[in-house]
């Protein structure tokens, strides 16, 4: 589906202008005829390098991850994978300023101990940050950075390392919390709450677009609208900023779920 729209940015910086400037704010005619040309969300094939490696690893991870003794089992386990592109490009008064385009690919594992009922989340609120036994963590669970390449071995290695790291981080989250719940005072009504609650398994494979900007439009576009800026002495300075994002995000976790979709977002700064 395509759909056609225009509107008008008024630039308004009172701060940078000389006292005594008559002039009215400038304004700039935006047509977004070229950014809103996308399709509809629909069904396509899923990406079967990707899902085999997070499948692969999440199922070997649940059967055999576990530390001897008593320590909690694993019991929920989620696999996220982002790939992520960027394109900016500015315009101060007249020239260009910068341009530049930036692509990534992240891995995020999520892990929870114990059941449904109790396990080893804490709410960031009531989490110790200087504690060292579990800051340690801290680097390395937030995620990692693949090659952008479909590289399966690659893939499973990162979901291996990252999913070792965060049982480890909630089994001592999981006996820390315990220890504190002996001692604290629990609200009546919170006992029977569980930690994590069981939701209806839906899963969604949508057709994934490439990243697709226009480069050249958009560089004729901000130099005319920078240029029209040299019109106004009294404005010292100005900026006009294209960023277009687009994200693609490859889901799976231990209940059964599968997400494929990507999302793109186009902006325009005017400060």
């Amino acid at each position: 589906m395509t759909k056609f729209l225009k509107f008008t940015i008024l630039i308004t910086l009172p701060l940078l202008l000389i006292p005594g400037c008559k002039k009215p704010s400038p304004k700039i005619d935006v047509d977004l005829k070229p950014l809103l040309k996308m399709a509809e969300y629909e069904e396509g094939e899923e990406n079967t390098e990707i899902f085999s490696a997070m499948e692969e690893e999440l199922n070997r991870s649940l059967s055999s991850l576990k530390i001897d003794g008593d320590a909690p089992k694993l019991y929920f386990l989620s696999y996220l994978i982002e790939d992520a592109y960027n394109y900016t490009n500015r315009y101060s008064i007249g020239s260009k300023t910068d341009e530049y385009e930036t692509k990534r690919r992240g891995v995020f594992v999520s892990a929870r101990v114990g059941d449904y009922t109790y396990d080893n989340f804490v709410h960031p609120s009531e989490r110790d940050f200087y504690d060292a036994e579990i800051s340690k963590f801290d680097n390395i669970t937030s995620g990692l950075i693949l090659p952008f390449e479909d590289d399966k071995k690659a893939i499973k290695h990162a979901l291996w390392l990252l999913t070792d790291v965060n049982y480890k981080k909630a089994i001592i989250e999981y006996t820390k919390k315990k220890s504190r719940t002996k001692t604290e005072v629990q609200v009546e009504e919170d006992k029977d709450l569980g930690d994590f609650s069981i939701e209806e398994v839906r899963s969604a494979i949508y057709k994934i677009y490439p990243p697709s900007v226009d480069k050249v439009y958009w560089n004729n576009y901000l130099a005319s609208g920078a240029e029209e800026l040299r019109d106004y002495p009294y404005l010292l300075s100005a900026n006009i900023i294209f960023n277009y994002d687009h994200i693609t995000r490859y889901f799976i976790d231990s209940e059964g779920r599968k997400i494929q979709f990507y999302n793109h977002t186009y902006s325009i700064i005017v400060n």
